[in-house]
């Protein structure tokens, strides 16, 4: 079990434990919880996860891009072309 200390401002904190990650009271973060809350991999992988948030009838989904790699000016522009075209190809649907 791999485990993260994190703060986690008061608001997330709670709205985590009502969603069942006791954890977070410690400012704890397991490998379950990221599985959860976490959108990584590929593009594909992110695409595919984030159509399954709106398909649980999420109406607003926050993102806060994590650059990879050596050059994060290109890993961001990566992850904000692929949120783009997601959101184009869902308001389509």
């Amino acid at each position: 079990m791999t485990t993260i200390r994190r703060r986690t401002t008061p608001i997330y904190q709670r709205i985590l434990m009502a969603a069942g990650f006791a954890e977070v009271a410690n400012n704890t973060w397991s490998d379950r919880m990221i599985a959860v809350v976490v959108l990584g991999g590929n593009e594909a992988r992110v695409e595919e996860r984030l159509r399954e948030l709106l398909s649980f009838g999420a109406t607003e989904v926050l993102v806060s891009p994590i650059a990879a790699g050596s050059n994060r000016t290109v890993s961001l522009d990566r992850t904000m072309r692929l949120l783009g075209r997601t959101a184009q190809a869902v308001a389509k649907e």
